[in-house]
């Protein structure tokens, strides 16, 4: 067994505590720099705190992004082929990362990309399904395409913070970096020579986020409660476009979806069971043979598909050094450990949303009533 390289001294509590360990420092250093004693005029004041935050500001966007964003990082595999990565900034460092997640897993994580863009019926055709029959695909596509799964992504990805911009945007270089220099035809047997793996945009792998976000909630409504949901007398059934030539085999190829969401729709109504579970222990001092804490994270998530966790050492000297595992496709561990603590978290069995029954206005199934307010539904084609 190799031991890990050891920890840098002032390796902090993660990436985002140490945004403000580092702005502490800088804040220091700056006022020493910039004071003028008590004679200062208010001029002199006024000068010196902007000249502190363009100081601040400098220093903070250098530990995250790399100049002209031209990405480094150093890969270094150990025991059982774990990366370590090692990097000036955050994004460089989630570069490596990307990059190294690809190389291990690369049509997994593209066929996650595809998923997240609701293209699986696209690029998979409607069907089978291993748990529901035919047309699941077409289901699944519609019901993340109806809660803006991707269109949600691409809204929102302005919002996101320094941080997780500059990880988010790092790790998608990374893997754009491995497909774009990997001829198709050495990839991996499960994707070789397949048009779906190809590079991605931030908004791609937010995207993907969001679904991972709703693993125990909304990704439990699109097996078909949501494909079903039209107005009265009308089918769920999507309409082909253009000219057919088989138009009977068509016929059939809807009918089959339609059968597949109500049996996924009715399946789900009681929620069974996701089957994710995990623990996590934790041990005071005084239980150790050391004399120091300890954790133990114990997630009982499988060993394939997208949900499988990847282990990988992120080190930004004086900035983050960090050793755990996080699913597939996340820019940075999940369960980490540094040179001050570990942490973990656990799979709950709680259901992460609420039933609500909305009462249709009288005579008019397309107006609900909320609050004794009358109010419109809205609708959208997809």
């Amino acid at each position: 067994m190799k031991l890990l390289p050891k920890p840098f001294k002032n390796a902090n509590k993660g990436a985002l505590k140490a945004a403000g360990v580092t702005l502490a420092s800088s804040f220091l250093i700056a006022g020493c720099l910039y004071s003028s004693g008590s004679s200062a005029s208010e001029g002199d004041v006024s000068e010196s705190r902007v000249s502190e935050r363009a100081v601040l500001k400098g220093a903070m966007k250098k530990r995250l992004s790399p100049p002209n964003d031209k990405y480094k990082a150093i890969i270094r595999r150990t025991t059982n082929g774990v990366p370590h990565i090692k990097a000036a900034n955050l994004a460089s460092a989630a570069f490596g990362h990307g990059y190294a997640q690809a190389q291990d897993n690369v049509c997994v994580l593209a066929e996650a990309i595809v998923k997240a863009r609701s293209e699986r019926a696209k690029y998979f055709g409607p069907g089978p399904d291993t748990q529901f029959g035919v047309g699941l695909n077409i289901v699944n596509d519609f019901s993340y395409k109806a809660q803006k799964i991707h269109s949600g992504a691409e809204a929102e990805f302005a919002a996101l913070t320094n941080e997780s911009r500059a990880l988010t945007e790092g790790f998608t270089e990374g893997f754009n970096r491995y497909v774009r220099e990997t001829d198709p035809s050495d990839l991996p047997e499960e994707c070789r020579d397949q048009e779906w793996v190809k590079v991605i945009t931030p908004a791609d792998l937010l995207a993907y986020y969001r679904l991972v976000g709703q693993y125990a909630s909304g990704a439990l409504f699109a097996t078909g409660a949501v494909f079903l949901a039209v107005p009265p007398g009308q089918s769920p059934a999507p309409r082909a476009v253009g000219s057919v030539s088989n138009a009977e085999g068509v016929d059939k190829l809807l009918e089959d979806i339609v059968a597949t969401a109500r049996a996924g729709a009715k399946s789900d109504t009681n929620f069974a069971g996701t089957g994710l579970a995990s623990n996590a222990w934790g041990l005071g001092k005084s239980m150790t043979e050391q004399g120091r804490g300890a954790l133990l994270a114990n997630p009982h998530f499988p060993y394939t598909g997208h949900r499988r966790l990847y282990e990988v050492q992120m080190t930004v000297p004086g900035y983050l050094n960090v050793h755990g595992a996080g699913l597939l496709g996340t820019a940075i561990p999940l369960i980490n450990f540094n040179a001050n603590l570990a942490w973990s978290h656990t799979n709950t069995a709680s259901r992460q949303f609420t039933w609500y029954e909305l009462v249709l206005k009288d005579g008019d199934n397309l107006a609900y009533v909320k609050d004794k307010v009358e109010k419109p539904c809205s609708g959208q084609v997809f």
